[in-house]
């Protein structure tokens, strides 16, 4: 059974309705990262290097008994990866927010270290984001998916785009290629014809 999914102008439409939104930069990450909803919430500042523009997701952020707390990922180790400019910029972005709310909140901010937070500093519930998440996509008139979908979007999509497998798993987290395959290899129906063309161009020359 295919996995829900959003296509490349949905993507858009749904990026330029998070405008206005004070966790859009959460959203954006999100769908053009594949990360988890826990690992975008506990993201901390000290594994984002803008500069690079480069991310580290050591620790997610999950519900336990109705609190907020941090764990290991889903597989239990860390994963580093390049994010693309655009997502750059709203980091940075919402880093200048955060910054002068916590001029505004002076002693009384909460310094968690974490990248999205309340206005306050604490910890945002990941319920919170959902509920925000499903607001945004039915004010844009989008077709409903879960959270979660996100991550099948940005996986769906960049293997149509031609990044190879590994490095979709890689970037996901996925403990092997295998669950990746599993997956996703509903998307990739023709990548038998895309190969035999590849080696034809590669070796003969001419256009596809």
């Amino acid at each position: 059974m295919a996995l829900r999914s959003w296509d490349s102008e949905q993507v858009r439409a749904f990026v330029a309705a998070l405008d206005g939104q004070r966790l859009a930069a959460a959203f954006v990450l999100a769908v053009n990262t594949g990360m988890r909803r826990g690992e975008v919430l506990g993201l901390a500042w000290a594994e984002v290097d803008l500069d690079a523009p480069r991310i580290t997701v050591r620790q997610s952020l999950v519900t336990v008994n109705g609190h907020a707390q941090l764990t290991t990922p889903k597989t239990g180790r860390p994963r580093s990866f390049q994010i693309d400019s655009a997502t750059a910029v709203a980091l940075r972005q919402y880093r200048a927010v955060q910054r002068a709310e916590r001029l505004a909140w002076g002693g009384a901010w909460h310094d968690t270290g974490l990248v999205f937070t309340k206005k306050d500093g604490t910890r945002v519930q990941p319920e919170s984001l959902t509920k925000t998440f499903r607001a945004v996509v039915k004010g844009a008139g989008l077709p409903p998916i879960r959270f979660h979908a996100l991550r099948h979007t940005h996986a769906t999509l960049a293997l149509q785009a031609g990044v190879g497998i590994k490095v979709v798993s890689q970037r996901l987290g996925h403990a092997n290629v295998a669950i990746t395959w599993d997956t996703y290899a509903h998307v990739l129906p023709d990548q038998d014809e895309h190969a035999a063309e590849l080696f034809r161009v590669h070796v003969y020359g001419g256009t596809r």
